[in-house]
């Protein structure tokens, strides 16, 4: 599936573990990765729906703090956390209710 982001267009992908250790060798076993890079989000094949629902919510957090300017070193205060999660609400549902939607996966 692509959505896009700033005008920048991102792919979600699903690939074996071998596949996505090949690409992200940090992980043992990765759940997910988000690719600045290649404007990619690669989700491990083989995990359940409710963990690929909350890998997928992870890694789209990923990329909508990097896509908008938020690079985090050190502490971050609550205040930050609540403008980020209020402020990707809607685009992370939105990609989750298209990507889960039943016999529509693209």
């Amino acid at each position: 599936m692509k959505f896009e982001i700033n005008n920048i267009t991102w792919h979600i992908i699903e690939l074996s573990v071998k596949q996505i250790q090949e690409i992200f060798s940090e992980d043992e076993y990765p759940y997910g990765y988000c690719d600045y890079v290649n404007n990619r989000i690669y989700l491990n094949d083989k995990l359940c729906e409710e963990r690929k629902k909350n890998t997928l919510m992870h890694e789209l957090t990923h990329c909508w703090t990097m896509s908008n300017g938020w690079s985090f070193s050190g502490d971050v205060d609550r205040e930050t956390v609540c403008n980020i999660v209020a402020c990707s609400n809607y685009f992370i549902n939105d990609i989750m209710n298209k990507y889960f939607k039943k016999g529509k996966k693209k």
